[in-house]
């Protein structure tokens, strides 16, 4: 198995468990997914790892300039989504809002998003694989071969 089919798989099952947590209870409310002020935040993350899903999906050839493109943008884009866990994390703190980290969602959320982030920089670990040398006999030693 290629090494980039495990980073897609780790980027797939983050992408997954991020939007999954739309319907997971986030703090001691029995309400499901994140609370009005940071569903924004939320959809933003779950659309930045589905970024990340599709960019090391079409990454193609490792070694090419499009892969290490592809790479790039998986990788700015899960830290982006980690920030946005964080900061929904430094806000809830400020604001007296320690409840809401107590759920599973936020907890859930973060592991979603750590997922995409490590399969992103992972995936730039990846060397271009090594092709087999064309065959340098020409045709006329091919034919004096052949008598």
């Amino acid at each position: 198995m290629r090494s980039i089919t495990v980073f897609r798989a780790f980027a797939l099952v983050g992408a997954f468990v991020t939007a999954s947590t739309m319907v997971i209870a986030w703090g001691d409310g029995a309400t499901k997914g994140p609370p009005p002020q940071w569903e924004r935040h939320a959809v933003g993350a779950i659309l930045l790892c589905g970024i990340v899903l599709v960019s090391l999906w079409a990454m193609g050839t490792a070694g090419t300039r499009r892969a290490m493109i592809a790479r790039a943008i998986a990788l700015v884009a899960s830290a982006g989504a980690v920030a946005l866990a964080l900061i929904m994390r430094q806000d809830a703190l400020a604001n007296d809002f320690g409840t809401l980290l107590s759920g599973h969602g936020w907890t859930w959320f973060l592991a979603g998003t750590g997922l995409c982030l490590g399969a992103s920089f992972g995936s730039m670990g990846i060397k271009a694989e090594a092709t087999a040398a064309p065959s340098r006999k020409t045709p006329a030693r091919k034919r004096a071969r052949g008598r």
